[in-house]
This record gives structure tokens, sequence and C-alpha cells, in this order.
């Protein structure tokens, strides 16, 4: 009985996110709210958390439309005496591209404290942490050690491809991005809908990189020796 309820209130919650729907998203939220994130650090009070939620679905959103599944199989709802419940599970982010098309992003760890007051379920406090980058395709180290190098993408710009870990890394001047990978030579962007593509020459050696934004080329470079 609890799961379930707990399970419910999830979904709501995060609906409520996925569609910046910030009325249904706030009223979730007590007064004292507090946001404990790896990498964001800690929002304290539910205004700040709905000024940090107002500037995501801003121009932010606008760029980088998310979102967030629930791996439901890894979820544990646990009572807390007099106050409510504790959720822990693992969930998933997807860039959303269009109607029909989102690429996967990214998984992360999660605990959801909820409290039980005369108004329903709110979420008191939030930990959201371990998040780690996860393409929809998974490259052994050996294929993407044949894309790393230098571009020539004009006379005087060149383009970096490294390594990380298992990802690739992009690096254009001061600009530096991870890629995500969507097939042995197609990877993309944590945001818009920009791929990168790897082409191969008559021996088989990778000779070129292109660029594509909404399906669109717009620019390609050789890769130098």
């Amino acid at each position: 009985m609890l799961f379930k309820q707990v399970i419910s209130v999830d979904s709501i919650f995060f609906h409520a996110l996925n569609n910046c729907d910030l009325k249904t998203y706030e009223s979730f939220l007590v007064d004292d709210f507090e946001f404990y994130h790896d990498r964001g650090g800690l929002t304290k009070s539910r205004d700040a958390e709905m000024k940090s939620m107002t500037s995501f679905c801003g121009e932010q959103r606008q760029q980088q439309k998310l979102r967030r599944e629930l791996i439901r199989e890894s979820v544990e709802v646990s009572p807390i005496k007099d106050f409510g419940a504790v959720e822990t599970g693992r969930h998933r982010f997807f860039l959303v591209i269009g109607d029909k098309s989102e690429k996967l992003i990214e998984e992360a760890k999660f605990t959801n404290i909820w409290q039980t007051l005369s108004t329903g379920w709110k979420l008191s406090r939030v930990i959201s942490y371990d998040h780690r980058p996860i393409s929809n395709v998974q490259l052994d180290d050996n294929v993407l050690d044949r894309y790393t190098g230098k571009y020539q993408m004009a006379p005087d710009r060149v383009i970096v491809i490294t390594k990380n870990q298992k990802l690739l890394r992009v690096k254009d001047g001061d600009w530096s991005a991870d890629l995500y990978s969507e097939s042995n030579s197609k990877f993309y962007l944590d945001h818009g809908n920009v791929q990168f593509e790897f082409v191969n020459g008559q021996k088989g050696r990778v000779e070129k990189l292109v660029i594509f934004e909404n399906g669109n080329q717009i620019e390609s470079g050789t890769k130098k020796d």
C-alpha cells in the first residue's frame, strides 16, 4: 500500500517536471524544502527551488528539453514513523529531440523524503547523486580510439576529439562537450539536435568529421595525421 502511494505521487511530481508544469511541481514542495545535488550543490527552500525551476523551464529548456524516467525495479520505499516515507532508486534522463525522438544522456541515483500532511504527500528533502553520462550505444575503447585526433574544419580552426571514459569529448577553441554514441560512427550532444559523424576512407581509416544540426549538414573537416 505504501509503495503504491509513493510511486503514484512520484509519477505525478515528475510528470510535472517533464512538462514544466510549475504550479503542480511547486504544490508538492514543503516551505523548508531542500535539494542536494552532487553537481549543483544545495538548494535551500521552496522559493529557491522554484527560482531555479523557472530558469530551467525558460531559455535553458528551449535548448535542452529533458525527460526523466523512473527505473521502477530499482525503487525501494520504507516508512518513517510519524512523518512519511523514504524512497530510493535510480532514474534516467533523455534529451527530447521531437515528438517521436529522444536520446539517453544520463543515469543517477536519488533519495526522496516524503512527508504526509493534511494536504497530502509532500516532498521534504531530495538527494540526487552519482550522475553518470550514458548513451544509447556503448562502444569499446578500440572503436572510440579510432576517432580521437585533430580535425581541420577551416584554415584557422581545428577541432580536437579525445576520449572521456566511455564517451568522446569535442574541443573547439574554448568550448568543449561530451559526445554520446548512437551508432558505431555517429555521436550526439546532450543539448539541441546536433550530430557528429565520422567517415571512413577507402582504406578503412577515419578521414572526415561531418557535423549536422536538425538533420542538415552544417560543416565538415578532414582528420590530420
